[in-house]
């Protein structure tokens, strides 16, 4: 399964992509300028969503983390405390 960092900007040029080309379809465009006007869209809502996941993304990473390492501190300390109580018994 995919990450979310590797999707999200997929997506967003996808969305991209399909509101250009409806505008270009619905303003009665040419058909060849309109794909090209599609394609610029696309490529720049890949370059758009992969800036987005790399600065706002990332962030969330990192706050992430510690608490998972605190999870496991404490799950560790319990049980050298509960090894230390059958040792004393």
């Amino acid at each position: 399964m995919k990450s979310k960092g590797e999707s999200m900007p997929k997506i967003f040029a996808g969305v991209a992509g399909i509101v250009a080309l409806a505008a270009g379809i619905f303003g009665s465009v040419d058909p060849l300028l309109c794909l090209q006007r599609a394609a610029v869209a696309w490529v720049l809502g890949l370059i758009c969503g992969s800036l987005w996941v790399m600065l706002i993304g990332e962030g969330t990473v990192i706050t992430a983390a510690p608490k998972r390492d605190s999870e496991k501190t404490e799950s560790t300390t319990k049980s050298e405390e509960s090894g230390a109580d059958l040792q004393a018994a």
